[in-house]
């Protein structure tokens, strides 16, 4: 008799299958859920190819520009990219060097905006007379770059005997000179740096 008692399933043992069994089901919930949720938390938008640009190669085309308008630099001749940090207006960098049909905006713009969906921005950074970092928006296609964005940066030494520019061609006005001491501008000289008055970086963000 007590041989077939214990092969016989008893009320307990049927209670505690049933609890088994619900436990694995909520457990293959919540693991479901979970699931759910992470997926929905991810962005595919970097690894597409619809979003974003190849930041490899708009850092090798807007470096060659940049090296290209600053070729001819040096003291005494004026090359494009020296012309438009230099180019004033009130003291002020003239943003027209920077715009679609400036100096060296023109060739930034036939590079970049003709491309479906590429924006930038193009910035003045230089350093103050107490070493504080500062910069000028000169350009702008859309406000603010995405995670995507690539940076290119070249700096334009600036003399004291380096030309103004004036108007929306930054044409040269040999009358003023960067060093002269009624020239306001908006760099402040190094101290201590001889016939070198500022450098001025050129930085431009592509996304």
């Amino acid at each position: 008799m007590s041989a077939k008692r214990r092969g016989r399933l008893t009320l307990a043992d049927d209670k505690r299958g049933q609890a088994y069994t619900l436990e694995g089901v909520v457990s293959a919930i919540v693991v479901a859920s979970a699931l759910i949720i992470g997926l929905q938390a991810v962005d595919p938008a970097p690894w597409t190819d619809q979003d974003g640009i190849d930041t490899e190669e708009h850092r090798v085309l807007v470096s060659d520009l940049l090296e290209a308008s600053s070729e001819r630099q040096s003291m005494t001749a004026t090359d494009d990219l020296t012309r438009a940090v230099t180019c004033l207006s009130d003291n002020n960098p003239n943003e027209a060097a920077f715009e679609s049909d400036g100096i060296v905006g023109e060739n930034i713009h036939q590079l970049l905006a003709n491309q479906s969906g590429v924006n930038y921005q193009v910035f003045l950074d230089y350093t103050t007379e107490n070493g504080d970092k500062e910069e000028i928006e000169v350009y702008s296609t859309a406000e603010s770059p995405t995670s995507s964005s690539v940076t290119v940066t070249r700096q334009v030494p600036v003399y004291d005997n380096t030309p103004v520019h004036r108007g929306d061609e930054c044409l040269r006005d040999d009358d003023d000179k960067i060093g002269d001491e009624d020239v306001d501008f908006y760099a402040d000289e190094r101290a201590g740096s001889g016939e070198l008055y500022a450098f001025v970086t050129v930085r431009v963000v592509v996304w």
